[in-house]
């Protein structure tokens, strides 16, 4: 069987790899596993995925973030919303390799890393579109606030508390499309874990204990840096 690895060093196929395992992680997770590949060659497919993965999910944001006067031409912009990915993805990877040696499971972390980039990486790019909408109506609110002249530190102490005080049906699909991705990651979790589990003979609650400490962890990582993100938006939206 050809070796997945070397053939990948064709970087048009990059693109068939990330559709196959979007459509068939746990037959292309096992094609990776019992492949002769070194570490670093392992690490560097699984940073291809991701970085397809971020390519795909801020594509549809281009014409929202334009539309508002956001240009991603803006080197300081482009480069904080890259940061904030990159970090989210290498937190998650090192919180779940760290959570697992917790346990006492012996792991590699090339494999945790580029298992993880296979069963997620494809689903996230849909999981950003069920929160367009709730992005590009944060864009309106902020573009107005800082039309009147409300200061960040305002905006982030108020939270956006105005509102949660009227109905509107752009929180009700933002909501119900936080609620599919919830479902849909739940799902390639199961994935992740029957790949983890018969590569680290580990017991799969203890696996999935772990798993949900590296989701928490990278959501408040997140949930830190994203004030970063919003911060750097707000300063690069127009004020007229």
């Amino acid at each position: 069987m050809e070796n997945p690895f070397k053939s990948l060093k064709d970087n048009s196929r990059h693109i068939g790899l990330f559709l196959s395992c979007l459509i068939e992680p746990e037959r292309q997770g096992r094609i990776f596993l019992s492949a002769d590949a070194s570490s670093s060659e392992k690490i560097s497919i699984a940073i291809r995925l991701w970085v397809i993965c971020i390519a795909l999910t801020l594509v549809p944001y281009f014409p929202v973030y334009a539309y508002r006067g956001l240009m991603w031409s803006e080197v300081g912009f482009l480069s904080v919303q890259l940061f904030i990915s990159l970090t989210v993805v290498v937190c998650l990877s090192w919180f779940l390799d760290l959570s697992l040696k917790f346990r006492k499971v012996q792991t590699n972390k090339a494999d945790t890393m580029l298992l993880l980039a296979v069963a997620g990486a494809p689903v996230i790019p849909f999981l950003g579109l069920g929160i367009l909408i709730g992005e590009a109506d944060l864009l309106r609110e902020l573009v107005l606030l800082k039309k009147q002249g409300v200061s960040f530190d305002t905006i982030l102490l108020d939270q956006f508390t105005a509102r949660s005080k009227t109905f509107n049906y752009v929180e009700l699909i933002s909501s119900i499309g936080m609620k599919i991705s919830i479902i849909v990651l739940l799902l390639r979790s199961t994935i992740l874990a029957d790949l983890l589990v018969p590569l680290y003979q580990c017991d799969r609650d203890k696996l999935f204990s772990a798993m949900g400490f590296a989701f928490a962890a990278t959501i408040a990582v997140f949930l830190l840096i994203g004030n970063l993100g919003l911060f750097v938006t707000y300063v690069y939206l127009p004020s007229s």
